[in-house]
């Protein structure tokens, strides 16, 4: 495994400056796209900043820079209060705010406190 970790690192450094750019530019792109489509605060937060879902060289600070607003103001973007001292709404929440699915737990859980009324 370690090999192979190797010889990609080495192999990124032989490229030419202009392909490594291309490589992780193609890879941003990728990550952003799905983050956009799959994140609502991250959405808002870089709709915030004027950048949507198509990206160019030009967005690249825009995006890769975070800024203090993302991690003080977090509740302000999402126009959302965090819910920490209600564990329904906090899942909600955060199913409504990531870009991935729930872990198999926190929905087992969320089911169980929608059946008990809490």
């Amino acid at each position: 495994m370690l090999s192979t970790h190797s010889k990609t690192f080495q192999d990124f450094y032989a490229m030419t400056p202009q392909q490594r750019f291309n490589n992780l530019f193609s890879a941003i792109k990728n990550t952003h796209n799905y983050h956009y489509q799959n994140n609502f605060a991250y959405r808002t937060s870089v709709n915030a900043k004027g950048v949507g879902k198509q990206i160019s060289e030009q967005d690249l600070v825009r995006i890769l820079r975070p800024t203090s607003q993302v991690f003080k103001s977090y509740i302000d973007i999402l126009g959302t209060s965090f819910p920490q001292d209600k564990p329904k709404e906090f899942l909600e929440w955060l199913q409504a705010n990531i870009s991935i699915q729930l872990p198999q737990i926190f929905v087992l859980f969320r089911e169980e406190l929608l059946r008990s009324g809490r």
